[in-house]
């Protein structure tokens, strides 16, 4: 169960190489009073990349991770949300340019808050992020909700002097944000 998606635009990175992050931007922005009810789903596929050494007629085979696919699948995005994750702006009128080809990537930090089947609570910080094109299409009322699903990748980073593309911390642990997460909020790894 989701309750919770935030992104965080990359602002630059800390002296250990964490991002440092912007103000977070909800996905979907709810008003003050209604519950958060748009979020269904965020599906992780870990990309490897695979080396095979042939030497002394014997074969050695090394996979290391290089980073991940997802695919988050929610009811709409809110415009601010959607200039921070792709190539458009929000103009002054809060109207969506849709620019490309700019050659500006950006990049973001993804939060997500949920609990498991057997309720315990968990926060998930995804450090560096790149959300594809958004294909969007219009249809006309329907008597059920359509949601729309963004997809994207992540890359590893290099923090703490570990390779790493996320953290999840749970309720009770320390790292673990009650109310709202902020930037100064980010799941770091403790240092020895």
């Amino acid at each position: 169960m989701l309750r919770k998606i935030r992104v965080f635009p990359i602002t630059g990175y800390d002296s250990t190489g964490y991002p440092q992050y912007g103000s977070p931007l909800p996905l979907v922005t709810v008003d003050e009073g209604e519950t958060e009810v748009n979020n269904i789903r965020f599906k992780l596929t870990p990309t490897t990349t695979t080396k095979t050494l042939s030497a002394d007629d014997r074969e050695e085979t090394h996979t290391a991770i290089v980073g991940f696919t997802f695919e988050l699948e929610a009811y709409g995005i809110d415009g601010k949300a959607l200039a921070a994750i792709t190539e458009a702006t929000l103009d002054a009128n809060g109207n969506i340019n849709h620019t490309v080809n700019t050659g500006t990537e950006k990049y973001v930090g993804i939060f997500i808050e949920g609990k498991n089947e057997k309720g315990k609570k968990f926060q998930k910080w995804f450090y560096k992020c790149k959300f594809d094109p958004i294909d969007e299409e219009a249809k006309t009322q329907s008597s059920t909700a359509e949601s729309m699903t963004l997809s994207g990748s992540g890359v590893v980073i290099t923090a703490g002097g570990k390779d790493r593309t996320h953290a999840t911390v749970y309720e009770g642990n320390t790292g673990y944000i009650s109310g709202e997460p902020t930037a100064a909020g980010i799941y770091k790894e403790p240092t020895e």
